[in-house]
């Protein structure tokens, strides 16, 4: 058991990762699709 008083990064550590694990994940697909999406109208 770990006490959250003793230990409140044990918290807000796990959510401010996941928050910026999405970001980032959000934006690598975004760049996939934006690049997808330009190759197919412009194909080189």
């Amino acid at each position: 058991h770990i006490d959250s008083t003793k230990h409140p990064q044990h918290l807000t550590q796990p959510d401010f990762t996941e928050i910026v694990f999405t970001i980032i994940t959000n934006h690598s697909v975004t760049r996939h699709a934006a690049s997808t999406i330009v190759f197919t109208l412009h194909p080189q």
